[in-house]
C-alpha cells in the first residue's frame, strides 16, 4: 500500500496517497474481501518486523508453533500510557475489548497527512494521545497493541481491500480483479483460541463519515451516547412517575429524528447510505430472540460490516432478494473504502431496500422493541415512510 513509509519504519510515514492507476491484477477461486501482502507479528522501535506465518490461501487461518504464541502477545515495556489506559478495561472476552478500543480511538480524527512522528515519540503513543489524527496504519498498529495488552494476541496487517464489483468471472470459473493504491489497507486480526481461526477486526473508521463531522466527531458522537442514556432514564420515569416526563422524551425523539431523516437523506459521501445500513444492522440485533446469538458464541465479536453479516441478513429476510442485498452491501463497503459513487439512482435502489426490510422487520417486533427503536433508536415507520417525501421538499428548496 502506498503509506509514504515502510512497515519497519513507521516514524517515516507522513501521508496516505493512494494512486488510482492499475499496478497489479490478482485471480482467485472466489471473491475475497481482503488480500493479504505482509505482516506484522513484533513491534519494537517504532516499527513491525514479520515472522513468516504458514497461511491457507486467503482465508484468515494460520497455523504456527506454539512457542510461538507468546509472539504475538509481546509488546514494548516502555507504551506506560497506553498500558495504563488499560487497567481499568473489561477483559472478559475480545468483544469487550474491542468495544473499548472504539471507544479509545473515537476522538481520533482520519487524515491522510497527518505528519511524521517525532523521534523521541513512539509511532502508537504518539498517534493516540497527542497528535490525535492519523489513518488506517494507525489506527490498525494502536488497535494490534492495544489488543495485546489486553491478554489477546493479535497481529498487524498490510493488503489489499478488493470491493466484489471489481472481480471479473473467467471462462475457467476464477475471478480476476485489476487492483489499484486505492485499495490499499492495513487492519489488524486477533486470534480467536475457540476456532483457531484469525478475526479481522477493523478499527478504522469511514473517511466519508470523518470528512462530514470533522474534528467534532468524538465530541458529538460522546454526546449522542449521553442523550440515548438521558432519554432511557426518561421512559423509565414515564412508567413509574408520571404522564409529565413523556413529553419530554417524546420531544426529543421527535427532534434526534428529525436530525436522523437529514441524515439518511444525505447522498453526500454516502452518509444516507451508510446510515440506512447502520439501521438495518440494529433492527436485525433487536429482533433476534434474546437468548439467541446471531453467530455462534462470538455474537459481538463479528465486525458489523463484514460478510458474514450479509449471510445472515439473506438468509433472516429472504423476502428481499439476494441481487438486492449485494448491491446494497457493495455499496456500502465502497463507501467505506472511500470512493462512494454519486449516481442518485444507488440512493433510491438503497432506500427502497431500507423500507422493504423495515416493514418485514416490524412485524416481528413486539411493543417493547417498538418503543425502544422509537425512542432510543428514533427509527419508526414515519421515518421510512416520508423519507422520499422529505426529499422531494429538499430539492424543491434548492430549486
Amino acid at each position: 500500500m502506498t503509506s509514504g513509509g515502510k512497515m519497519d519504519d513507521l516514524k517515516a510515514i507522513s501521508s496516505f496517497k493512494p494512486s488510482s492507476e492499475v499496478s497489479t491484477c490478482v485471480v482467485l477461486e472466489k471473491k475475497k474481501t481482503y488480500l493479504y501482502d505482509r505482516w506484522g507479528t513484533t513491534y519494537e522501535d517504532s516499527a513491525w518486523t514479520n515472522e513468516k506465518l504458514e497461511e491457507v490461501v486467503y482465508s484468515s487461518k494460520y497455523y504456527f508453533e506454539e512457542e510461538k504464541e507468546e509472539l504475538f502477545l509481546q509488546y514494548p515495556s516502555e507504551l506506560t500510557r497506553m498500558q495504563k489506559m488499560c487497567e481499568g478495561w473489561d477483559k472478559s472476552s475480545f468483544s469487550a475489548v474491542k468495544n473499548q478500543i472504539d471507544e479509545a480511538l473515537s476522538n481520533i480524527v482520519y487524515d491522510t497527512n497527518p505528519g511524521k512522528t517525532p523521534a523521541k515519540w513512539d509511532f502508537a503513543e504518539y498517534f493516540l494521545f497527542e497528535n490525535k489524527k492519523g489513518f488506517c496504519v494507525h489506527f490498525a498498529t494502536t488497535a494490534a497493541l492495544l489488543y495485546r495488552m489486553c491478554g489477546y494476541q493479535s497481529i498487524y496487517v498490510e493488503g489489499l481491500v478488493v470491493p466484489a464489483s471489481a472481480f471479473k468471472e473467467k471462462e475457467n470459473g476464477t475471478y480476476e480483479a485489476q487492483v489499484d493504491g486505492t485499495m490499499g489497507h492495513a487492519w489488524c486480526e486477533v486470534y480467536d483460541e475457540k476456532t483457531g481461526e484469525w478475526i479481522t477486526m477493523e478499527h478504522t473508521p469511514a473517511s466519508s463519515r470523518n470528512e462530514m463531522q470533522g474534528a467534532d466527531a468524538a465530541k458529538q458522537k460522546k454526546e449522542n451516547s449521553f442523550k440515548s442514556n438521558q432519554v432511557f432514564r426518561l421512559i423509565v420515569c414515564v412508567v413509574f412517575v408520571a404522564g409529565a416526563a413523556f413529553g419530554g422524551v417524546f420531544i426529543q425523539a421527535v427532534v434526534r429524528g428529525k436530525r436522523h431523516r437529514r441524515k439518511i437523506g444525505t447522498t453526500r459521501g454516502g452518509i444516507g447510505i451508510l446510515t440506512m445500513y447502520d439501521d438495518v444492522v440494529k433492527v436485525a440485533r433487536l429482533t433476534e430472540k434474546p437468548k439467541k446469538q446471531i453467530f455462534g458464541n462470538r455474537h459481538s465479536d463479528t465486525d458489523d460490516y463484514s460478510e458474514v453479516w450479509l449471510k445472515h441478513l439473506k438468509k433472516q429476510y429472504p423476502q428481499i432478494s439476494e441481487e438486492e442485498w449485494n448491491s446494497f452491501y457493495e455499496e456500502v463497503r465502497r463507501i467505506l473504502f472511500y470512493y462512494p459513487t454519486k449516481d442518485r439512482r444507488i440512493w433510491k435502489e438503497s432506500y427502497k431496500l431500507y423500507r422493504k426490510f423495515y416493514a418485514e422487520a416490524k412485524r416481528r417486533m413486539n411493543p417493547g422493541m417498538r418503543l425502544l427503536l422509537k425512542y432510543i433508536y428514533c427509527i419508526e415507520t414515519p421515518f421510512c415512510e416520508k423519507g422520499a417525501s422529505f426529499m422531494k421538499k429538499k430539492k424543491k428548496r434548492r430549486k
